[in-house]
């Protein structure tokens, strides 16, 4: 992909917390979500998205959202309710 010219990839992460993931039927860990940043050979931008006001979602679960996105050093974060 970098080779024929993309320079930034947009996952949806959605929740930094895998009880809210469960919730969602997301079918990932946050541990896959940390090892897709860390692993990511072609160095593209990873703009991460993430989502609030999920089945389950508490002031502090958001709160941990944020802390998790800011944990996985992206090039932008975008947050959405």
């Amino acid at each position: 992909m970098k080779a024929a010219g993309c320079r930034l990839i947009v996952p949806g992460f959605e929740s930094g917390v895998q009880e809210i993931l469960n919730n969602m039927s997301k079918g990932i860990t946050l541990e896959q979500s940390i090892q897709y940043v860390k692993m990511q050979k072609a160095k593209l931008l990873v703009h991460g998205c993430f989502m609030v006001g999920n089945p389950g979602e508490t002031k502090d679960t958001m709160m941990q959202t944020l802390e998790f996105a800011k944990s996985l050093i992206l090039t932008q974060l975008n947050f959405t309710h």
